[in-house]
């Protein structure tokens, strides 16, 4: 069906093309196939998966 297909394309472009216009040097996703979309241009993809983990303990614990 087109019309899915072109609803999905959006939806798969958008962020890229959002990244691209407005400037970003990074755009941080879950999804490497966004990767393909920003060839060519400044903007580096950062996968989620590779953040650091939050610290295990932020704060700590109070002896009351």
């Amino acid at each position: 069906m087109i019309v899915v297909d072109a609803v999905f394309l959006v939806l798969m472009i958008d962020p890229a093309a959002t990244a691209i216009v407005r400037g970003a040097s990074d755009l941080y996703t879950d999804d490497p196939n966004l990767g393909k979309y920003l060839k060519g241009t400044s903007v580096t993809l950062r996968l989620i998966d590779d953040l650091p983990s939050p610290p295990e303990e932020p704060q700590r614990k109070l002896d009351l």
